[in-house]
């Protein structure tokens, strides 16, 4: 054979394979295939008639201008002809002849001919239901992002990478400075909680400023994701509570709850529970409770405690004479005047009736009480201006004080034990006529 028969039958058996190709596409069954020319169908296969509505014998010859691409089949032809793999790919609502609307995923790919004449090759699938489903889920979606944006508290959904996939406006205002929920999504926890920090949250003192172990153990208490709710103060003073479950899966989804109104209240009723509600001043179960912490620190640094039991000389007169409102402004002034008197780190605690005990803690040497118990007496001697009444040139009232001072270690152990020895030495500054103060065992002074 020579080399002319030969490459006419390899020719031959090359179009009879694209035949045979061509035709396994028209019968295949899977998907829908019409050839058209001239705008009309040359002839379809039976998907396509199927999902075209009609039959093939309707088809044939019928027109296709409904299938056609928005830019014209003669674009698409001219595409061929300069680059014969061009196609389109595109998404057409069709109504059938029954009248029930189908959605069709259209390729139309124009093919040249011998004689120069281009014929267009579409396929179709039916993608309604896949249409429907997407729509399903974009409508859920819609759904949950109003039913997420509805909610009071913050709602913040992370992927298994840590990056959020959706939260409310309630969580983005309280992550404070974040910008819109929708500027979050994609950010990751570890860039939230350095940004926090950066903007001024507050880092516990136990962590003595070491931010990277901070911002570890947050890392670590977010991946917990036990149920368990976590409390944190927020840079402008607002408390936060989250609650952090994982879902199926690996993502997590943290609930926060604003609970500064409830931490007020607490903090309030904490405030009660251990003040003088007349003068603001510890009352005697936080008095104690700071008299033994300052015994237990006493005990590890060697240093001494004094206890200063203070009665007030002559305000019985102004209260039998002038009224409890006389007796309670003179109280509320006398308060002021002892704390004026202290350091940060002591305490003046009312005691009962017109009784207040001073804790001075961490003292190296007794001689420094006599300063702080002549200091009290003078301030405590100075006069009351007449608050209580609108009378005009209502004298003053003056008032003084009697002071028992008791000392750890030497003078007891314990708060009982102390306060009850600065009781008795009072007793004795108090028969010594008053405005002065004894030592335990000691001479008035």
């Amino acid at each position: 054979m020579d080399v002319r028969a030969e490459l006419s039958e390899l020719a031959s058996d090359e179009d009879r394979s694209l035949r045979a190709e061509h035709e396994a596409l028209f019968h295949g069954g899977l998907i829908g295939v019409a050839q058209v020319q001239g705008g009309c169908f040359v002839r379809v296969n039976e998907e396509f008639a199927r999902l075209y509505g009609q039959s093939q014998a309707e088809l044939e010859g019928a027109f296709a201008h409904p299938l056609e691409p928005e830019d014209g089949v003669e674009a698409l032809t001219q595409a061929a002809l300069d680059a014969p793999s061009r196609r389109r790919r595109y998404q057409r609502e069709h109504v059938r002849s029954d009248g029930e609307s189908r959605t069709l995923l259209i390729e139309a790919v124009a093919i040249e001919s011998d004689s120069r004449q281009s014929h267009v090759i579409y396929t179709i699938v039916d993608i309604t239901e896949r249409q429907q489903h997407s729509t399903e889920l974009e409508n859920a979606r819609a759904l949950l992002v109003r039913a997420v944006n509805s909610m009071s508290d913050g709602f913040v959904l992370f992927g298994p990478d840590d990056r959020i996939m959706l939260c409310n406006e309630i969580y983005a205002t309280m992550l404070e400075g974040f910008g819109p929920a929708q500027s979050l999504v994609g950010m990751d926890v570890d860039t939230i909680i350095r940004r926090q920090v950066a903007q001024g949250q507050p880092v516990p003192a136990e962590y003595a400023g070491d931010i990277e172990r901070w911002v570890a153990e947050r890392l670590a208490q977010h991946h917990r994701a036990d149920g368990r709710p976590h409390v944190q103060q927020l840079s402008g003073g607002r408390w936060v509570q989250s609650i952090r479950h994982r879902t199926p899966d690996g993502g997590i989804v943290v609930l926060r709850s604003d609970i500064t109104a409830f931490k007020q209240s607490e903090q309030a009723a904490q405030r009660l529970a251990q003040h003088d509600a007349l003068t603001g001043l510890p009352n005697r179960r936080l008095l104690l409770d700071r008299l033994t912490h300052a015994l237990a620190r006493a005990r590890r640094s060697t240093e001494m405690v004094a206890v200063l039991l203070i009665d007030l000389d002559g305000f019985k007169r102004v209260n039998d004479s002038q009224g409890h409102k006389a007796g309670d402004d003179v109280l509320r002034v006398t308060a002021g005047r002892l704390k004026d008197c202290l350091r940060s780190a002591d305490t003046v605690a009312r005691f009962g009736g017109d009784e207040f005990i001073v804790v001075l803690d961490g003292l190296a040497q007794a001689a420094d009480i006599d300063g702080v118990a002549t200091k009290i007496i003078s301030a405590v001697a100075q006069p009351i201006p007449s608050l209580w009444t609108s009378a005009e040139n209502a004298p003053d009232v003056q008032i003084g004080c009697s002071i028992g001072i008791s000392l750890y270690p030497g003078d007891g152990a314990d708060p009982d034990a102390l306060i009850r020895q600065a009781d008795g030495a009072m007793y004795k500054a108090k028969h010594a006529g008053g405005g002065r103060f004894v030592v335990h065992s000691g001479t008035p002074r």
